[in-house]
């Protein structure tokens, strides 16, 4: 659980920081009459962005250098991570990967609730946290951290199971009048099945594989 403490001692700084980036564009947006639980969205996903930048370039103590100090090293084997986790990391849900998959659980809940255009069409969602994973990869190993592909595995599976989550609340909440700005009704009837089903796998398949490889 190291990776999540580390995460909550980051908590407070990042909701102070949110707030002073937010208020501008609160007085700004007042003029439009937004709903309240717009701008809960808007600062949550500002808070967010914040930790985000935070792990990227500050993780562990390591701030971000261009000047060709570092490592600047690149892993291109898929699943090579992922399987060291289950046999030499204590398992998946106590190693990196799986605090790679929670990283981005909440960009794929938030990203439609403060942007309406991503609401109808899944994909679009889940190819813009690909196009985030990749970029944050990218800028990692320009400053001199390690860029994995095995990041950009896990980071898009947590993308794709925060959309599911959004899915599945905007099924529940359709006919709720104040979530009404930060969610919408599916009209597919097959979303939230797959939703589900990507709940459930992304949960499962960590903790099964624990468990195998804990009794063999």
């Amino acid at each position: 659980m190291r990776y999540f403490e580390n995460a909550v001692v980051m908590l407070p700084l990042a909701a102070v920081l949110a707030a002073i980036i937010y208020c501008p564009c609160f007085f700004v947006l007042r003029k439009k009459q937004l709903p309240i639980i717009k701008h809960i969205a808007n600062y949550v996903f500002t808070g967010y962005v914040v930790m985000l930048l935070w792990v990227v370039f500050f993780w562990a103590g390591r701030v971000w250098s261009v000047s060709g100090v570092g490592l600047h090293n690149i892993n291109l084997h898929p699943f090579s991570e992922i399987i060291y986790a289950y046999t030499e990391d204590g398992g998946a849900w106590s190693s990196q990967v799986m605090w790679n998959v929670f990283l981005f659980i909440p960009l794929g809940f938030l990203l439609p609730c403060v942007f309406q255009s991503l609401r109808k069409g899944a994909w679009k969602t889940i190819l813009l946290c690909l196009g985030i994973t990749i970029c944050i990869e990218t800028l990692q190993y320009l400053v001199g951290r390690t860029a994995d592909i095995d990041d950009v595995l896990t980071n898009l599976v947590g993308g794709v199971f925060g959309h599911a989550v959004y899915v599945i609340l905007a099924k529940w909440f359709a006919n709720v009048s104040w979530t009404s700005s930060i969610l919408v009704d599916s009209s597919e009837k097959y979303r939230p099945v797959l939703a589900w089903m990507v709940i459930g796998l992304t949960l499962g398949v960590p903790t099964i594989g624990d468990i195998i490889l804990h009794i063999i």
